[in-house]
């Protein structure tokens, strides 16, 4: 069996390393958004905006992470990127609203720069035929993030406090980056190399997708199933809490479920595209079967036996979190002249643009219907219809 180099290997190790922090910074919050509210002097929702406020800013640090690997480094601004974590969560931990948006802000600009410079860091480390499993990998940090926050927070909180849950997070942090400093010597040269030495435009990433026609559609595409994805997350504990009545650490649990539904979701779905060489039938299929999942966990209630609830979940969890690494994997594929940093930044900045828009609808949803079950199958059918809407596309794709 033909196995991918070892460069490839810790690569991918470190990346991943790398996604489950940035990841779990984000889940630490939505997490422990339910005992830190009163403390920080918010209403729970809170964390709907500051949610939204994250990818509101790592729209932009996105779009401008070329400039950053191409002065420092692929690995260097990955080190930064957790040492923005390490900050955010210190000043979450003082609990005010100002520190909070300071914290929303830097793990924004933090999580923003890792899609670029990874796939700048992994696409010419890994062969081609391994290139949609790696990053389905790579992306597998984002639920696995998500496991450690929904297993972790709800412990630290019932024998000390949510603020000592958000110091662990960014200990963890920093740990990661001196763990990844060997990996300091980047791949990827010739991207540096062939691009002008003329400083192109905020704007010059997005365009080079908009030119491209399949791009195009996956930038769309992008930014349904990103705001649907984030949405469950960020407000699934919440609503297992005030909605279903649930406790924080049991809810925790089922979080956990989610996620790592998600982590199995990215892998298995990375290999059915690459073994049926459809990725736009599985983004189809994820498409359908989280508007399923989804409008079944509407109907949860105290009754049904959890033994029900974790395989609800974690099924959610598979479908909803599935896509990133089989979309961002035909992105890089597509990049035109290998401009693999620029292009994944131009389908990122929608991407994160989806996640901005939809988690704050949900929030106003839940204060207008006055319920989350409205919401749920309002992003539901926003699943269901992006891929219905991609199944009616594949004429333009030619892949089925």
């Amino acid at each position: 069996m033909i196995r991918p180099p070892k460069t490839t290997l810790y690569t991918t190790a470190g990346m991943l390393a790398v996604m489950t922090m940035l990841s779990a910074a984000i889940f630490t919050v939505a997490v422990f958004a339910p005992d830190a509210a009163a403390d920080i002097g918010l209403d729970p929702t809170w964390v709907g905006a500051f949610t939204s406020l994250v990818y509101l800013v790592a729209m932009f640090s996105g779009i401008s992470t070329t400039t950053l690997v191409d002065r420092w480094g692929g690995i260097r601004v990955c080190q930064g990127a957790l040492g923005a974590i390490v900050v955010a969560m210190l000043l979450v931990a003082l609990a005010t609203p100002l520190t909070a948006l300071l914290s929303a802000l830097l793990i924004g600009v933090a999580y923003g720069t890792f899609n670029p410079t990874s796939a700048y860091l992994l696409f010419d480390s890994t062969p081609e035929r391994w290139r949609p499993l790696v990053f389905s990998v790579k992306q597998a940090g984002v639920p696995l993030g998500g496991i450690v926050a929904g297993f972790s927070v709800p412990l630290i909180i019932s024998f000390h406090s949510w603020q000592l849950s958000a110091l662990v997070t960014a200990s963890l942090a920093a740990s990661v980056a001196l763990v990844i400093t060997p990996l300091g010597t980047d791949s990827g040269n010739h991207q540096r190399a062939s691009r002008t030495t003329k400083r192109q435009s905020w704007s010059a990433p997005l365009g080079l997708v908009l030119k491209d026609h399949t791009l195009r559609i996956y930038l769309a595409l992008s930014f349904i199933y990103a705001g649907v994805q984030v949405s469950i997350s960020a407000f699934f504990v919440l609503y297992l809490v005030e909605s279903v009545g649930m406790g924080l650490t049991t809810a925790g649990f089922v979080f956990a479920a989610l996620q790592a539904g998600g982590v199995f979701g990215r892998l298995i779905w990375g290999g059915v595209a690459s073994g049926l060489e459809s990725p736009s039938l599985v983004l189809t299929l994820i498409g359908l079967i989280t508007a399923i999942s989804l409008g079944l966990a509407s109907t949860i209630t105290l009754d049904w036996p959890l033994l029900l609830i974790l395989p609800l979940a974690f099924i959610l969890g598979a479908a909803s979190s599935g896509w990133n690494g089989v979309l961002l994997s035909e992105v890089a594929r597509l990049s035109p002249g290998g401009q693999s940093t620029e292009t994944t930044g131009g389908i990122q900045f929608l991407m994160y643009f989806g996640v901005v828009v939809v988690p704050s609808i949900f929030a106003v949803g839940i204060n207008l219907a006055g319920n989350y079950q409205v919401p749920f199958l309002f992003t539901g059918l926003m699943a269901m219809a992006a891929g219905i809407w991609l199944a009616s596309s594949n004429k333009h794709l030619k892949i089925l």
